[in-house]
């Protein structure tokens, strides 16, 4: 089981997955994911419709904080979407405030992103293709 699937499991959501929460444990290698301070319980341990969830206070990190944590509904996939944050982080080496997003969308535009998703629906349009 994976750490998120771990704490989504209890119904918690961290909201403040960063690299700096994240070590290596010695004896094993293993990731562990540290600082709670700012966890969310929700009402079941099972994951609840978004419009059942209160607000709450808006706590998290810059750049690694989905729009709807920053208006104080975070839910679990908000911490799959740090998640997302810190994998384009190691793939690119840029901090999150360094990459630039679509006003209208929201969407990281990025040459790495360009190529995956190119590599991605390259892929798609050619299984298609074989499929039919």
């Amino acid at each position: 089981m994976g750490i998120l699937d771990f704490v989504h499991s209890y119904g918690v959501i961290h909201r403040d997955l960063k690299p700096d929460n994240l070590i290596r444990r010695l004896k094993d290698g293993k990731l562990v994911l540290i600082d709670f301070g700012a966890v969310k319980q929700l009402r079941s341990p099972m994951v609840i419709n978004p419009e059942q969830m209160s607000a709450t206070v808006a706590i998290g990190t810059p750049g690694y904080m989905p729009a709807e944590q920053g208006q104080g509904k975070p839910r679990p996939n908000s911490d799959i979407y740090a998640l997302g944050i810190i994998a384009i982080q190691a793939l690119t080496g840029l901090y999150p405030t360094q990459l630039s997003e679509d006003p209208n969308t929201g969407e990281i535009r990025d040459r790495l992103a360009a190529i995956i998703n190119k590599m991605v629906f390259s892929l798609l349009w050619k299984a298609s293709s074989y499929a039919a």
